[in-house]
């Protein structure tokens, strides 16, 4: 699915015109960045242009937009009478009316793709470490399987290992079944490592976007703006500045590092 913000403005944002494609992973980076994944879930007021798959989103298409889109926030919001890690995802499978011929085993499948063992369903939520409740987190997005997947800091507080698989999943929703992803982040370098595009906002504002590499190319504009620049980046920028060589984009460092022993 493909959503295009057009003149969009909102009591916190103003002037917002993105575009954001299926079949790619976007970063929100900057202040207010919440507030875009409110306008994407239409939950605050605002003026402008919605459209959806090229057509002008009206009132009464509105419910069935809110369907197609999964908002995964950063904290697990448990309703009251919810205990265990079992009890919530049944909850999650009976609200969004997911019916399946065998729930456990959905819910299984989606825990053993984020890296968490079944023993975990009878734990108590509450007893969760942050990194296993984030990880709940993107089991449960799995479970909904949305078209749309709104994550806030899907890689906050994870380490190295862990990050890179919850990336490896998001890339094969992206590939295989060309989801629409887009993330929250105040870190850079998670920019760089695991988003196609990306999005910096200033004072309510989008200040930069486009693909990773022209955004991030715009280095003393962007510092100019107190931006942080992905590390490789800069040193790309660097070697051409100071060297007079340039250096192609990589996702991956140790790509970086064989060129520089090509070129340097």
């Amino acid at each position: 699915m493909e959503i295009k913000l057009k003149n969009i403005n909102s009591d916190e944002l103003s002037q917002l015109n993105l575009t954001f494609k299926e079949g790619e992973i976007f970063a929100i980076t900057g202040d207010k960045k919440e507030q875009v994944f409110d306008i994407l879930t239409l939950k605050c007021k605002m003026t402008g242009t919605f459209m959806v798959d090229g057509n002008r989103l009206l009132i009464k298409n509105q419910s069935a937009l809110k369907d197609r889109i999964y908002r995964m926030e950063e904290f697990i919001t448990v309703p009251h009478m919810i205990t265990t890690v079992e009890e919530y995802l049944h909850y999650v499978l009976s609200s969004y009316q997911i019916s399946c011929q065998n729930e456990t085993k959905k819910i299984k499948d989606a825990l053993k793709l984020v890296g968490l063992k079944s023993q975990i369903l009878m734990f108590p939520i509450s007893c969760l470490s942050k990194t296993e409740e984030k990880l709940l987190s993107l089991a449960t997005s799995l479970i909904v399987n949305k078209e749309v997947l709104l994550l806030e800091n899907p890689f906050r507080g994870l380490d190295m290992k862990k990050a890179k698989k919850v990336f490896r999943i998001l890339e094969k929703l992206k590939e295989t079944y060309q989801k629409t992803i887009i993330f929250t982040t105040d870190d850079c370098e998670e920019i760089y490592q695991y988003s196609d595009k990306v999005v910096i906002l200033k004072e309510g504002k989008v200040l930069s976007t486009g693909s990773v590499e022209e955004v991030y190319s715009q280095g003393d504009f962007l510092k100019k703006y107190e931006v942080f620049i992905p590390k490789a980046i800069a040193f790309a920028s660097y070697v051409r500045d100071e060297k007079k060589v340039n250096l192609d984009y990589h996702k991956d460092i140790r790509d970086l590092i064989k060129e520089i022993y090509r070129k340097v």
